[in-house]
Protein backbone atom coordinates (compact mmCIF):
# COMPACT_ATOMS: atom_id res chain seq x y z
CA UNK A 1 0.00 0.00 0.00
CA UNK A 2 1.41 3.57 -0.70
CA UNK A 3 0.57 4.61 2.85
CA UNK A 4 0.86 8.60 1.63
CA UNK A 5 -1.80 8.72 -1.01
CA UNK A 6 -3.79 5.52 0.07
CA UNK A 7 -7.56 6.90 0.06
CA UNK A 8 -10.54 6.78 1.28
CA UNK A 9 -13.93 5.74 -0.55
CA UNK A 10 -14.34 9.31 -1.13
CA UNK A 11 -11.01 10.30 -2.59
CA UNK A 12 -9.85 11.94 0.90
CA UNK A 13 -6.25 11.07 1.36
CA UNK A 14 -3.60 11.80 4.39
CA UNK A 15 -2.66 14.95 2.51
CA UNK A 16 -5.98 16.58 1.91
CA UNK A 17 -6.88 15.94 5.73
CA UNK A 18 -3.66 17.75 6.77
CA UNK A 19 -4.10 20.48 4.74
CA UNK A 20 -7.77 20.86 5.44
CA UNK A 21 -6.99 20.69 9.22
CA UNK A 22 -4.11 23.27 8.62
CA UNK A 23 -1.06 20.87 9.83
CA UNK A 24 2.15 22.30 7.83
CA UNK A 25 4.59 19.96 10.13
CA UNK A 26 1.71 17.00 8.63
CA UNK A 27 1.51 18.33 5.40
CA UNK A 28 5.92 18.47 5.19
CA UNK A 29 6.00 14.71 6.51
CA UNK A 30 3.58 13.26 3.90
CA UNK A 31 5.26 15.32 1.26
CA UNK A 32 8.56 14.04 2.24
CA UNK A 33 7.26 10.49 1.97
CA UNK A 34 5.68 11.03 -1.41
CA UNK A 35 2.45 12.17 -1.06
CA UNK A 36 0.83 13.67 -4.65
CA UNK A 37 0.63 17.24 -4.11
CA UNK A 38 -1.99 17.40 -7.17
CA UNK A 39 -4.41 14.75 -6.20
CA UNK A 40 -8.30 15.87 -6.14
CA UNK A 41 -10.91 15.11 -4.08
CA UNK A 42 -14.18 15.93 -5.69
CA UNK A 43 -11.76 18.30 -7.90
CA UNK A 44 -10.02 19.83 -4.74
CA UNK A 45 -6.75 19.68 -4.76
CA UNK A 46 -4.58 20.35 -1.65
CA UNK A 47 -4.10 23.63 -3.09
CA UNK A 48 -7.71 24.46 -3.45
CA UNK A 49 -7.79 23.59 0.09
CA UNK A 50 -5.31 25.57 1.54
CA UNK A 51 -6.06 28.90 -0.43
CA UNK A 52 -9.89 28.45 0.78
CA UNK A 53 -8.60 28.59 4.21
CA UNK A 54 -6.39 31.27 3.10
CA UNK A 55 -2.84 29.46 4.51
CA UNK A 56 0.16 31.50 3.59
CA UNK A 57 2.49 28.79 5.36
CA UNK A 58 0.20 25.77 3.91
CA UNK A 59 -0.12 27.72 0.05
CA UNK A 60 3.79 28.34 0.28
CA UNK A 61 5.13 24.63 1.33
CA UNK A 62 2.33 23.07 -1.45
CA UNK A 63 3.95 25.57 -4.23
CA UNK A 64 7.26 24.55 -3.50
CA UNK A 65 6.38 21.09 -3.56
CA UNK A 66 5.17 21.04 -6.90
CA UNK A 67 1.82 22.05 -6.58
CA UNK A 68 -0.08 22.99 -9.74
CA UNK A 69 -2.29 26.86 -9.26
CA UNK A 70 -3.32 26.59 -12.85
CA UNK A 71 -5.15 23.07 -11.51
CA UNK A 72 -9.30 23.59 -12.10
CA UNK A 73 -11.69 22.12 -9.76
CA UNK A 74 -15.01 20.40 -11.52
CA UNK A 75 -16.28 23.78 -11.62
CA UNK A 76 -13.49 24.88 -13.38
CA UNK A 77 -12.03 27.20 -10.62
CA UNK A 78 -8.33 27.71 -10.13
CA UNK A 79 -6.85 28.12 -6.37
CA UNK A 80 -6.67 32.04 -7.09
CA UNK A 81 -10.59 32.02 -7.66
CA UNK A 82 -10.55 30.27 -3.99
CA UNK A 83 -8.51 32.93 -2.38
CA UNK A 84 -9.92 36.42 -3.99
CA UNK A 85 -13.22 34.78 -3.35
CA UNK A 86 -12.88 34.48 0.65
CA UNK A 87 -10.66 38.37 -0.10
CA UNK A 88 -7.33 36.39 0.76
CA UNK A 89 -5.33 39.30 -0.44
CA UNK A 90 -1.73 37.05 0.01
CA UNK A 91 -2.69 34.37 -1.04
CA UNK A 92 -3.81 35.77 -4.43
CA UNK A 93 -0.40 37.66 -3.95
CA UNK A 94 1.42 34.63 -4.30
CA UNK A 95 -0.83 32.49 -6.77
CA UNK A 96 -1.43 35.29 -9.16
CA UNK A 97 2.39 35.27 -10.88
CA UNK A 98 2.30 31.72 -11.47
CA UNK A 99 -1.81 31.39 -12.49
CA UNK A 100 -2.29 31.83 -16.23
CA UNK A 101 -4.67 34.34 -17.35
CA UNK A 102 -7.95 33.55 -16.31
CA UNK A 103 -10.66 34.93 -19.38
CA UNK A 104 -13.36 35.85 -17.05
CA UNK A 105 -11.25 38.47 -15.16
CA UNK A 106 -12.31 41.97 -17.13
CA UNK A 107 -8.89 42.96 -15.56
CA UNK A 108 -6.09 40.80 -15.04
CA UNK A 109 -4.26 42.09 -12.32
CA UNK A 110 -3.80 41.47 -8.15
CA UNK A 111 -6.90 43.98 -7.79
CA UNK A 112 -8.90 43.19 -10.86
CA UNK A 113 -8.92 39.59 -9.27
CA UNK A 114 -9.51 40.09 -6.24
CA UNK A 115 -12.51 42.90 -7.20
CA UNK A 116 -14.02 40.85 -9.56
CA UNK A 117 -14.17 37.36 -7.30
CA UNK A 118 -15.19 39.68 -4.42
CA UNK A 119 -19.01 40.63 -6.76
CA UNK A 120 -21.80 39.04 -5.54
CA UNK A 121 -22.26 36.79 -8.33
CA UNK A 122 -19.06 35.34 -8.53
CA UNK A 123 -18.17 34.94 -4.73
CA UNK A 124 -21.50 32.87 -4.47
CA UNK A 125 -20.73 30.56 -7.63
CA UNK A 126 -17.27 30.07 -6.01
CA UNK A 127 -18.44 29.35 -2.02
CA UNK A 128 -20.88 26.88 -2.90
CA UNK A 129 -18.72 24.97 -4.50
Amino acid sequence: MNFPNADTDDGITPLLSAVAAGSLACLEILIQAGANVNISAGGATPLHIAADNGSLELINCLLKAGADPNFSDEDGIKPIQVAAARGYVGAVEILFPLTSKVDIFPTWTIDGVLEYMQSETSKQQVLKS
